[in-house]
């Protein structure tokens, strides 16, 4: 029952837009030798750095359970629980799912499209674990059938929408190596332009001017 939990848990974090940290004002278009430095390195979405775990804070963590008690009356019970029974659990499932919803609002503004799909498929994913649990709570064998064939046609579905997305950002990164390749380019054509400025820099007569 934990892990079904654990996965739903981190799933409702679609429902918590107040979560969202603004993306910082697009700044005016630098120079190139600027922008050679720093055009291949992508923003990186707020919060703590890929891979590393940082508590929410308390007003996050509230703000989190009052919009899952609202919203998932159910999960919010099961994860109170949770914090009785197993406290470090519960803060790492938090804390997870305060950090998820803060990427995938970040995601929704730089590139909708790719987000729009993920929740798709985060929903289905919900609605098929939810079908399967009722599936073995059940003893009746007409509606275990009936609920069977639900789960096998959204699993297909899911299949199909997950199939998409890999495409998806197949063709995105096929797109950023195309952008590199050209930034790549360029560099090289203005080398002794891009030289002679961090020279500048160097030398203290342009301070202005990034490597």
């Amino acid at each position: 029952m934990k892990e079904p939990l654990i996965t739903c848990l981190l799933l409702a974090v679609l429902i918590l837009p107040a979560f969202a940290q603004e993306p910082p004002p697009p700044a005016p278009p630098p120079d190139l030798a600027a922008r050679e430095s720093k055009d291949h390195r992508p923003p990186r979405p707020p919060g703590p750095p890929p891979g590393q775990f940082q508590p929410p804070s308390p007003e996050d963590e509230a703000k989190f359970l009052e919009k899952l008690k609202s919203e998932e009356p159910e999960r919010y019970e099961e994860l109170q629980k949770l914090r009785t029974q197993e406290p470090e659990r519960f803060k790492e499932i938090i804390g997870r799912a305060v950090q998820d919803a803060r990427f995938l609002e970040h995601l929704k503004s730089q590139n909708p499209k790719l987000y729009e799909h993920i929740k798709k498929e985060r929903d289905l994913e919900h609605k098929s674990m939810t079908l399967a649990r009722s599936y073995r709570q059940s003893q009746e064998p007409k509606k275990k059938e009936q609920l069977r064939k639900d789960i096998m046609e959204i699993v297909n579905e899911l299949f199909d929408l997950r199939q998409k997305g890999m495409e998806m950002r197949m063709r995105d990164m096929k797109e950023e190596l195309n952008k590199m390749e050209e930034r790549i380019q360029k560099r090289k054509k203005n080398k002794e332009a891009v030289v002679d400025r961090k020279i500048q820099q160097m030398l203290g007569s342009d301070e202005g001017m990034e490597w």
